[in-house]
């Protein structure tokens, strides 16, 4: 170490013919007289005692300085990675004639501890592992390595994993790897989107016929409420007709009657046979405008309307026993 020194001393300070030596900012100086170390020169102009062998033997930087280290190593899977560590390093201030005279060269010895560091490690941890534990790694390659180089005169500040690269085949297979894992996400993103979709869209068609069904019930309901009500006016409307005809029918009678000089009033049978034959006489009408050439063949004669009325009376007069007959014993 002092032999790096020594050659480097031009940067770091100067040493005159005329026994005086400057040290320049950031650095000191190591003094020896006759070969052996006695102080340390700060920065600045120094004037030595070169007659009685008070000489300049070198100087030391002061400032922060950096040491990238690559390395080769093999993961617990296998895999060659190259990894590269960066050591940021300083001389302590109260050691610096550890640092001047106990190494030869710094540079070769930190690099040295770092690879028993790195191939220590790493072999432990699979590449998925590794690029996961950087930070581990550095904070493992402080703590062992400020040990040592703490006896020597140096601090080490940070060691920071700057890099890890895999062998091109590797990591073109981790690359095919991801792109493939993140093809099937995709895919499966893609389907999951599909479904929801199909999903919907049977939810909306669902809902459009559960709306289309309602809406068909509420007119049907409207509808037939309609008709209902349409069919109980024309039942209102057809009975007051009746009602009206069968007066008008009874009135006629009686006016025939009083013109025929009776003295009598005419009775509700005569009055239902009448309404009978107009009814009869209206159907033979009714039939004959269609114009479709059915032939219905009907009793003609009055005898065979008089058979009809009879038998219409009949059917009611049946009709209407069965309810007579439960009156009657609920009386009883």
């Amino acid at each position: 170490m002092g032999d790096h020194h020594r050659h480097g001393s031009s940067q770091v300070g100067r040493v005159c013919c005329c026994c005086c030596a400057t040290v320049k900012t950031g650095s000191v100086g190591i003094v020896e007289k006759c070969g052996k170390y006695t102080d340390i020169a700060h920065p600045g102009c120094h004037w030595l005692c070169c007659c009685f062998g008070t000489t300049m033997a070198g100087f030391v930087s002061m400032r922060m300085r950096d040491l990238l280290v690559q390395t080769s190593t093999k993961t617990r899977d296998d895999v060659f990675v190259d990894i590269k560590v960066s050591v940021q390093y300083q001389v302590v201030e109260e050691r610096v004639q550890e640092a001047f005279y106990k190494l030869t060269d710094v540079n070769k010895q930190m690099e040295a501890y770092v690879y028993d560091v790195i191939r220590s490690e790493v072999p432990q941890m699979s590449l998925d592992e590794l690029f996961l534990s950087k930070e581990k790694i550095a904070e493992q390659v402080k703590l062992e390595l400020g040990t040592i180089m703490r006896g020597f005169g140096y601090s080490i500040f940070a060691t920071p994993v700057t890099h890890i690269e895999p062998d091109a085949k590797v990591k073109a297979a981790m690359n095919e790897k991801n792109k493939n894992l993140r093809l099937r996400d995709a895919a499966g993103d893609a389907g999951e989107a599909d479904k929801i979709r199909v999903v919907k869209f049977a939810e909306g068609q669902a809902r459009q016929v559960e709306i289309a069904a309602d809406a068909e019930a509420q007119r049907i309901t409207i509808v037939a409420t309609a008709e209902a009500e349409s069919k109980f006016l024309q039942g209102q409307g057809l009975a007051r007709q009746r009602v009206a005809l069968m007066a008008g029918l009874s009135d006629a009678c009686n006016q025939f009657v009083d013109a025929l000089g009776e003295k009598r009033d005419v009775s509700v049978r005569e009055v239902l046979d009448l309404q009978l034959m107009n009814q009869y006489f209206d159907t033979l009408r009714e039939m004959s405008k269609d114009g479709k050439g059915h032939t219905v063949f009907f009793p003609s004669n009055p005898g065979g309307t008089a058979d009809v009325a009879s038998e219409v009376r009949m059917g009611l007069l049946q009709a209407s026993a069965p309810r007579l007959a439960a009156m009657t014993n609920q009386h009883h």
